[in-house]
């Protein structure tokens, strides 16, 4: 869906040692840790959840961390600049829009490098994806198309469960608010 930008292109005209240090670069800039990734996101972890549930999100972060998926998922970055890798974009979406039950953010952290698979992902999940990549469609060579893709896809999540219009509404209308503004402004 998403057309690799920045790293694989880049990796075409730099020699090896180049393609290393760059590939480093990046690594270095996601250390595995929510408190130095994701200061914000660790911060209302610590108020909501005893520490042994931090430790058990830490740990699935970090396997996540590990994996090629953080390659993958951001490599249009520049190298050096600072940013919150995906997976803790994913949880801070969902504890801003109320669906912080411990065993929903430790299921996300195992969806999400799983998203190619498939595993039956809960909605309110499906839609923080939705709206995070909504929110990065300026990274996408050809938006257009997955925009349309995505609105179609959040459509489709809202009406196949109405429920969440109830249990998360903020989550629903940042995810409306989202698609208005990418449409106002693209």
């Amino acid at each position: 869906m998403r057309k690799n930008r920045g790293y694989s292109n880049i990796l075409q005209t730099l020699n090896k040692t180049t393609q290393l240090n760059y590939l480093k670069s990046l690594e270095i800039m996601i250390t595995g840790s929510l408190k130095l990734d994701s200061p914000s996101l660790h911060s209302k972890l610590k108020r909501l959840f005893t520490n042994e549930e931090i430790l058990t999100l830490e740990a699935s972060y970090n396997e996540i961390c590990k994996s090629p998926f953080i390659l993958s998922e951001n490599n249009w970055r520049e190298v050096g600049v600072n940013f919150n890798p995906k997976p803790a974009r994913i949880l801070e979406i969902l504890i801003e829009c109320g669906a912080n039950s411990y065993q929903l953010l430790q299921r996300c952290l195992r969806t999400i490098p799983n998203q190619e698979a498939k595993i039956e992902t809960p909605p309110e999940i499906c839609l923080a994806l939705i709206l995070d990549s909504v929110r990065h469609l300026s990274y996408v060579e050809n938006p257009k198309p997955v925009y349309h893709q995505l609105k179609l896809e959040s459509s489709l999540i809202v009406k196949d469960f109405p429920e969440l219009l109830s249990s998360y509404p903020k989550l629903i209308e940042k995810v409306e608010s989202a698609f208005r503004l990418y449409r106002k402004f693209s």
